[in-house]
């Protein structure tokens, strides 16, 4: 696949402005109560942001949209929808609760490379409640 050349305009040539133009003057009336009622929570003090990333695009018209799109060292792509990954991370939390008696809290690590089954993986660990620790193969034998 050829990528196109990565250039730097100027901010005032672009067609679309950024969202968040002057980040000192937005955070001067920020605050969780006015954002909060925008997130969708499970309760008043837990949010899972797997949930809130990926889920909630299902009750939107976004269910079919791509949300992930992935392409290999061979140039071979795959494309995943909100639905595609809500349905295979469920599926992953369910395997690490159901079988493997992950529990809120619990540590798991990923050996991967960065392929759709990692961020399906990291996607269901966080719905299960799971803490993620991504290993690399660049960190070497002793380090792993």
């Amino acid at each position: 696949m050829e990528y196109p050349k990565i250039t730097k305009k100027p901010l005032e040539q672009h067609a679309a402005k950024p969202n968040l133009q002057d980040y000192p003057e937005a955070i001067k009336g920020w605050s969780w109560d006015r954002v909060s009622s925008e997130l969708d929570w499970f309760d008043k003090e837990h949010l899972n942001i797997a949930h809130v990333a990926i889920d909630t695009h299902l009750k939107a018209d976004r269910r079919n949209k791509k949300a992930l799109i992935w392409e290999s060292k061979k140039g071979e792509t795959e494309e995943y929808t909100f639905l595609d990954l809500s349905r295979l991370s469920n599926k992953f939390a369910n395997v690490l609760v159901n079988e493997m008696g992950v529990k809120k809290g619990d540590r798991v690590f990923f050996f991967l490379e960065r392929v759709p089954e990692i961020y399906i993986a990291i996607l269901g660990t966080l719905k299960a409640g799971g803490v993620i620790g991504p290993l690399f193969s660049a960190f070497g034998p002793d380090a792993v």
